[in-house]
């Protein structure tokens, strides 16, 4: 068997797959790590359950120990594994294609911590964790950015001296990869027609969001930078801001670099406009419905949340609306994914309202990076 983990910051969405990984045998996700009420769901076939646990998971160490033992009581001999994928958001520009993992590679990988903070660490944490436990299995890592590996140097180049680029590797990668990659893939399949003959944009938009146009197949242009802080406003990352403003507050208001990183990524975006990362949440509080969720009580709270999901949805149709000025206008297929764009109806018709995209497909659906990364390591 294939077992895949996509390690998120609080998450750890798992999958086990036959040898061929042209079966998923069950996949599930723990979410909320760190904090209380973790969930945990998985899927069976077409069969669908969800359980809140007991016992709070303090770190991805005991997520991957709950999975562990989640997978022995379901009745699956671990010992079959033959291979371990994990997802890795950042390769630095030295890891574009799945790489196997020993102690230089991972060495190699913690490097770029920095380029992605709020998710490499994690996915090496995994990683280390899964060496330990399955100590002869071979275990994998593939990369987000494997899917802008071919963008054209005139779109991936900064204007900065070219010094920065030959020296110190700066330059604009894209992530989300594998998402965007699946989403390209299935909007093909369900078009009838070979990916290479397909101009589309995909949306992967979820509590980290990004958008991406495809030509003829492949990857040219992207929202998100040389690390995942750039393009849209996400939960806690600030997106596109004034490249000076950190300047100015770390030589102007002697704040310290270390405290400009974590505002602009861990302390930004949604929750520093609204008070809430949860989009769910802002959702409700602009006035549409979400099992689960009611408005907020306070009214400047609400305004706060509306003033979030509208800004946001311009920033989503700013890019859709460039990159089919950079297509020529000539797209088979708008495809959303992601928590937001995949299972949100509401927050698609507020983006396509007015949004000259009247000839062309949409589709949506929940990305699936595990199949992803199993059919690389089958």
């Amino acid at each position: 068997m294939i077992l895949v983990f996509n390690s998120g910051s609080s998450s750890l969405k798992f999958a086990l797959f036959n040898q061929t990984a042209n079966r998923k045998l069950i996949a599930g996700n723990i979410e909320r790590i760190g904090l209380d009420k973790n969930i945990i769901s998985f899927s069976i076939g077409n069969k669908y359950y969800q359980e809140i646990l007991s016992k709070r998971i303090k770190n991805h160490i005991e997520a991957v120990q709950v999975v562990c033992l989640f997978l022995i009581w379901q009745g699956y001999n671990l010992s079959a594994i033959k291979k371990i994928g994990h997802r890795v958001v950042h390769g630095g520009g030295k890891f574009w294609q799945p790489v196997k993992l020993n102690a230089k590679i991972i060495k190699q990988l913690v490097k770029f911590n920095s380029l992605a903070p709020l998710h490499n660490p994690i996915n090496l944490e995994v990683i280390k964790i899964c060496q330990k436990y399955f100590p002869k299995i071979d275990q994998y890592a593939c990369f987000d950015t494997e899917w802008y590996q071919n963008m054209p140097p005139e779109n991936y180049l900064y204007s900065l001296p070219e010094k920065l680029f030959k020296e110190y590797g700066i330059r604009q990668f894209g992530f989300h990869g594998l998402s965007h990659e699946y989403a390209a893939k299935q909007a093909a399949a369900l078009l009838g027609k070979p990916l290479k003959k397909l101009n589309l944009i995909t949306c992967h938009l979820g509590s980290g969001g990004s958008i991406t146009a495809v030509k003829n197949g492949q990857a040219i242009e992207t929202s998100m930078g040389f690390t995942p802080l750039a393009g849209l406003s996400m939960s806690s990352r600030a997106g596109d801001v004034d490249a000076n403003i950190p300047l100015y507050l770390i030589r102007e208001k002697k704040l310290s670099p270390d405290k400009v990183f974590n505002i602009l990524n861990k302390e930004s975006g949604w929750q520093a406009l609204s008070g809430v990362s949860d989009f769910r949440q802002i959702m409700v509080d602009g006035g549409f419905k979400v099992p689960g969720f009611s408005p907020r009580k306070s009214k400047d709270q609400r305004m706060k949340s509306k003033l979030v999901l509208y800004r946001y949805v311009r920033e989503v149709k700013f890019y859709i609306g460039g990159f089919l000025a950079l297509l020529d206008n000539q797209v088979d297929a708008l495809v959303f994914t992601g928590a937001i764009g995949g299972a949100n109806a509401d927050f698609r018709k507020l983006v396509l309202n007015k949004l000259l995209v009247k000839k062309i497909k949409v589709f949506n659906f929940i990305t699936d990076e595990e199949t992803v990364i199993a059919h690389k390591l089958k």
